[in-house]
């Protein structure tokens, strides 16, 4: 099973949440030959104290973990 985790600031993250998943989704179904059906995103929202990256980066900043 690809579990995806995806981490980033609350705001941001909850603007783009469902974009981001079928963006992802549709690159695990093609680069892995994985199922259509066996989608399994997890979001972690994160309040922006509680998310440290890198000072170059802007607030966009996510990481993608599968």
């Amino acid at each position: 099973m690809c579990q995806v985790k995806i981490y980033g600031i609350q705001s941001n993250l909850s603007e783009y949440r469902d974009e981001l998943s079928d963006v992802i989704h549709g690159c695990v179904v093609e680069g892995f030959d994985y199922p259509v059906e066996k989608r399994m995103h997890r979001f972690f929202a994160l309040a922006p104290e509680d998310f440290r990256f890198p000072a170059d980066r802007s607030d966009n900043y996510t990481i993608v973990e599968i």
